[in-house]
């Protein structure tokens, strides 16, 4: 019996553990404050201080709940520094959590105290934090240079000059997101000024230095002075290398290429791209990754190296799929975690009934010597046991049973998910892939009605407008023979439809380069006008052309070409 019991309890681990993972974070919070409950208000304040700080911008409502627990200590209700901090750590919260209004009420009850005590640092900070919430959120970028001026007037009160610079930087920040360049430029090189910087400065001035840099490379970007945006760019480099800031290296790698990207001069643009995507690989961070390797395809698009970019779009691709199985396993290790917990709690329980039952034939044994009429209660005792412990197996079975049945079900509803999606990403290519055969035949189509108005007007015109017309004629019919449209067309056609080329060049080696055109507007339902207009050819040629594609391919007159090219992949 107890041993059937044990079985019944792992049956309902799984249950368990889906409510223990619900209620995960409401155990941590209420296990730290249990944990505190009989300590010192000086080592509350300074516990849940330090993990309120750790939590705001992670887990809001968790910090939240600490705050409350905080705010309740009774040496904190009677001063009013630490009141502020309530106040302004429940600004932060709320804004972590998109509550923008309720962020600034609790803002404003803090710069309202701070102020009534004449806390020039703290109501520094909290300015600084009503002007970025309103920065970040509500893009009300002239209230947010309201109050970042506000926190200026305090730093440079108290002569204040790294804190100035910040603030300098902030209000540039805004002016360049009002589209207001010069107004940026002017704050930025302030707060380069207030800075002070010398040589040899300690690391955190340094990147304080860099960031300034780099705000005035953008904002000469911004005005088309692209030597000076390069020279800040480079100096903001040189600062980051120095002090080994890989992070941000990676990030003015890319602005810088950026720059250059503008300049045109796509070579040094792809250098630093690279060397952004190679810190962003070596720190493991996969949405930078993500964005390096798209930024880095273009480039190689624009340089025609198609199969660079292709390798660059699948390594995106990848990372994406990488991303949402990481966020996978980290649910599963936690869901581990929480079973071995359980298990642990499990094999606890198993000792201490197996200590009873050790005790329990122990007295059996003993009884058994008073006489035959205990052994017979002991034999009738067993067979009961034994009934129970048959049954109990019978339900384990059909338990196991149900759940191979629920994960047959799973696996049956997640292929048909997967095939779901396969089906509309192939929707979605063959519809890029038509409109961009569309798209072919609109050019192609206007530039032949462009070419007959032209020849009408060839009629009336002077000897002089005739030539300049011929040479119009000349870039026209330059175009139309382009094959820059038919190399993209083919690299999302071969996307869609693997190995269709190859697969028609195996059936007929002799097939030419225009067949295959005409093959692939035929496999997507093109009827003979629109392929005439896409292939720039009479309609008589393209039916010329499919007969003898016919011949080539060994293709029967009965059999319809559209339904032989889908047989095809």
């Amino acid at each position: 019996m107890i041993i059937n019991c044990k079985t019944a309890i792992s049956s309902l681990i799984f249950f368990l553990l889906a409510f223990s993972a619900l209620s995960n974070t409401t155990s941590q919070s209420d296990s730290l404050i249990y944990s505190i409950k009989d300590s010192s208000d000086v080592s509350k304040i300074n516990i849940l201080s330090s993990t309120i700080n750790n939590c705001v911008f992670q887990q809001p409502n968790l910090a939240l709940k600490y705050i409350d627990v905080y705010s309740k200590i009774p040496s904190v209700k009677n001063d009013s520094s630490r009141i502020c901090y309530v106040y302004t750590s429940k600004g932060l919260c709320y804004e972590m959590k998109g509550d923008f209004s309720k962020a600034l009420e609790y803002d404003f009850k803090a710069l309202k105290l701070a102020s009534s005590t004449n806390n020039d640092a703290q109501r520094f900070n909290i300015l600084t934090n009503i002007g970025l919430v309103y920065f970040n959120q509500s893009h009300q970028y002239s209230k947010s240079i309201q109050y970042f001026k506000e926190a200026l007037n305090i730093s440079l009160k108290h002569n204040n000059n790294i804190d100035a610079s910040g603030a300098y930087a902030n209000i540039g920040l805004a002016y360049k997101l009002l589209n207001n360049i010069d107004s940026a430029l002017y704050y930025h090189k302030l707060a380069l000024t207030v800075l002070n910087y010398k040589p040899n400065s300690n690391k955190d001035i340094e990147r304080r230095l860099a960031l300034i840099y780099s705000n005035i490379g953008d904002d000469y970007r911004f005005l088309n002075i692209l030597d000076s945006s390069l020279f800040y760019k480079q100096q903001s480099i040189v600062l980051l290398e120095k002090n080994n800031m890989s992070f941000e290296l990676a990030e003015q790698y890319y602005s810088l290429g950026y720059t250059y990207k503008v300049m045109n001069k796509v070579d040094k643009a792809i250098i630093l791209y690279k060397k952004s995507l190679n810190i962003a690989k070596r720190l493991e961070l996969k949405s930078k990754q993500m964005k390096y390797a798209m930024e880095l395809a273009e480039l190689y698009s624009i340089k025609k190296n198609y199969k660079k970019a292709y390798e660059l779009m699948y390594s995106h691709a990848l990372l994406s799929d990488s991303i949402n199985s990481e966020e996978t396993r980290n649910k599963m290790a936690q869901l581990q975690a929480q079973y071995d917990v359980e298990l642990n709690h499990r094999k606890i329980e198993k000792l201490e009934l197996e200590s009873e039952v050790q005790q329990f034939r122990l007295r059996a044994y003993l009884l058994t010597i008073g006489g035959i009429a205990l052994l017979a209660l002991s034999v009738i005792i067993f067979f009961i046991i034994k009934r129970r412990k048959d049954k109990q197996l019978s339900i384990q079975k059909d338990l196991v049973h149900k759940q191979e049945r629920d994960i047959a079900k799973v696996k049956e509803e997640k292929a048909e998910v997967i095939q779901n999606e396969l089906k509309t990403q192939l929707e979605y290519k063959n519809k890029e892939l038509t409109t961009h055969a569309l798209n072919m035949m609109q050019k192609t189509k206007l530039l032949q009605d462009l070419t007959i108005a032209i020849n009408g007007f060839n009629k009336k015109a002077s000897d002089e407008q005739r030539q300049e017309i011929i040479k119009i004629k000349r870039e026209i019919n330059k175009y139309l023979r382009t094959e820059k449209d038919w190399d993209l067309f083919k690299i999302y056609f071969e996307q869609v439809n693997e190995g269709f080329y190859e697969k028609l060049k195996s059936i007929s080696p002799e097939i030419s380069s225009h067949d295959l055109k005409l093959s692939a507007l035929i496999k997507l339902n093109m009827n003979i006008k629109e392929s005439a207009a896409v292939l720039n050819i009479a309609p008589n040629s393209v039916k010329s052309a499919r007969y003898r594609l016919r011949k080539k391919l060994k293709i029967s007159q009965e059999t319809d070409l559209y339904e032989y090219f889908q047989s095809i992949n």
